[in-house]
This record gives C-alpha cells, sequence and structure tokens, in this order.
C-alpha cells in the first residue's frame, strides 16, 4: 500500500479497459475522494454509465477546489444525462480537457 505521503503527490491515475460497470467504478470513484490533488484521470473503456457519472461527479464536488485538469472516459456508456451530471460535477475544477 503507498504511504500517506506518497498519495499526497499523486498527480494522475490510468484505469482503462477493466470493463468495471457502474457499480464496480461507483467503489472507485469513492476511493477517489482523498486524492483532490489529481490533475489527470484516464478511465477509459470500463463500461461507466449514469450510476458511475453520479459517482465521479460526487466525488468531484466533494474535492472543492480541485486541481483537474484532465478527465478521459472515452468508450464509456455516457449519454446525455450521464454527461448533465458530470458537469454539474467539474464545476469547481480547472478541467481543460474532457474525452
Amino acid at each position: 500500500a503507498l504511504g500517506e505521503s506518497q498519495c499526497q503527490s499523486l498527480k494522475y491515475i490510468t484505469i482503462e479497459g477493466f470493463n468495471l460497470s457502474d457499480e464496480g467504478f461507483a467503489v472507485i470513484a469513492t476511493a477517489l475522494r482523498t486524492y483532490s490533488q489529481l490533475e489527470e484521470l484516464h478511465l477509459q473503456h470500463n463500461n461507466i454509465g449514469l450510476m458511475g457519472c453520479t459517482a465521479l461527479a460526487d466525488t468531484l464536488r466533494g474535492w472543492g477546489a480541485s486541481n483537474l485538469k484532465h478527465l478521459d472516459l472515452d468508450g464509456n456508456s455516457i449519454d446525455d444525462q450521464g454527461l448533465q451530471v458530470l458537469a454539474a460535477g467539474v464545476t469547481n475544477t480547472k478541467l481543460e480537457e474532457l474525452y
């Protein structure tokens, strides 16, 4: 396991191609709540849908002022409703790129 000081310097996470589903990703999104220093999240091809978008948006809102600049959700099952939920969650970030 990473020590707490190592986790504080963590800047990017890639979780790609695991076909996690909404339920599996919701667990990960909850675990990410302590990583507000993240600048990049790469979450491609994990079968994330509305429930996963909701969990991620809740995490992002909980970060307060966030350093997140890059969010990659390419290849997931995100519809218009999921996108709206995400949009509400990223308002407090420094997001420059969304895929």
